[in-house]
């Protein structure tokens, strides 16, 4: 057995630093970029596979949810869970960078902040990975606000 390469893109816990936002002012300051959340459990199936079969023996995958979804459409996701209208304000690079130093390691952001601006617009082979190598399809975000939501609250 080869070792493999597991690259998760973007995770849904990103949400985090919008916990706060979310419950306390009823808006959000995100990126408009588009983005593919991986669920955990998702990362952690993919995993198991990789040490205990040949399945993605000695590849490199990146790994992504079964959706590309702007970081606004996460925050209509949760909205809509939680049944309330949260405003949309898209950032400077500026503001993104301070609301990310809240929970993102102080050397990582500007890293952060790059990668986003670099993310495609499309669907992409990240958003099939999941189901390629599981047989089965990814869990969405939905899955994983709703299983979350208490935090949003």
């Amino acid at each position: 057995m080869n070792p493999s390469d597991l690259g998760p893109l973007i995770f849904p816990t990103a949400g985090l630093g919008r916990v706060d936002p979310c419950r306390t002012a009823g808006r959000a300051g995100l990126p408009a970029r588009p983005a593919g959340p991986i669920h955990p459990e998702d990362i952690a199936d993919v995993a198991e596979l990789a040490l205990t079969t040949d399945t993605v023996d000695g590849e490199t995958i990146s790994l992504g949810g079964p959706q590309t979804l702007s970081f606004g459409d996460q925050v209509q996701t949760l909205g809509g869970l939680l049944e309330r209208r949260i405003e949309l304000r898209e950032p400077t690079r500026e503001q993104a960078a301070e609301q990310l130093r809240g929970h993102v390691p102080a050397p990582l952001v500007e890293a952060v902040l790059d990668y986003w601006s670099q993310l495609p617009g499309e669907q992409t082979e990240a958003a099939r990975s999941v189901e390629r190598i599981t047989g089965r399809p990814g869990r969405t975000f939905r899955q994983w606000a709703t299983e979350q939501l208490a935090m949003f609250r």
